[in-house]
């Protein structure tokens, strides 16, 4: 635990930086009932597009819009989906440069529960620049979400992430919450230059002790 956050606080300005998506409102402004999301494989990444097996679209993105000049790209091979790009930040960019992917659980943004999984696992390889993985929540105002550090291997390797483990990068830490998730992002930073690749054969909602992919 205390490993995962030392790893989490080298990150400690990504999310002036990584905030990759529009933060929510304040959640105790407002009461959003949400439905429980039943489906475990998120991605067996066998489609020869970025069409995920939930049925929504990988989207690319990166900090060009915070003035960073980051750039990724994707390609579906048919067994797994490939990305790669550099990280470069923009001169008024105060945060690191940011590149990655995001799979959005519905293509009109709609929020869910997912507390009825412990975890997400994903097999994948990468290197370069360091990569966390990051759970989209509504509950979080600040953008700041509960996130985790994604090693790096050139071989391929299966990785289980309990939701009880991730944390806030910069935010002070919080319990788990659930409730009001729209997407899993995977997305790699750097302060200085850097490049990254990654090959992602799989990810899925995990409940302990069993084994629901392919």
């Amino acid at each position: 635990m205390k490993t995962g956050r030392t790893l989490l606080a080298l990150g400690a300005a990504l999310l002036s930086l990584a905030v990759l998506v529009p933060a929510a409102a304040d959640p105790q402004d407002e009461e959003v009932d949400t439905a429980d999301w039943q489906t475990a494989l998120l991605d067996d990444c066998i489609a020869d597009d970025l069409r995920s097996s939930i049925g929504t679209n990988w989207q690319p993105i990166s900090d060009n819009d915070r003035g960073g000049r980051s750039s990724i790209e994707l390609e579906a091979s048919g067994e797994t989906l490939r990305g790669s790009g550099t990280l470069r930040r923009g001169g008024l960019f105060g945060g690191p440069g940011t590149a990655g992917i995001l799979l959005p659980f519905d293509e009109s943004s709609a929020e869910y529960d997912i507390n009825q999984w412990d975890g997400v696992r994903l097999r994948i390889k990468r290197t370069g620049a360091p990569m966390l993985l990051r759970i989209v929540s509504g509950e979080i105002a600040n953008g700041d979400h509960f996130a985790v550090d994604v090693p790096g291997s050139d071989e391929f390797v299966t990785y289980e992430f309990p939701f009880s483990r991730m944390g806030q990068v910069m935010s002070p830490q919080q319990p788990w919450q659930g409730d009001r998730v729209s997407g899993i992002e995977l997305t790699c930073w750097s302060f200085p230059a850097a490049e990254f690749s990654f090959e992602l054969d799989s990810i899925e909602l995990y409940r302990a002790g069993r084994t629901t992919g392919r």
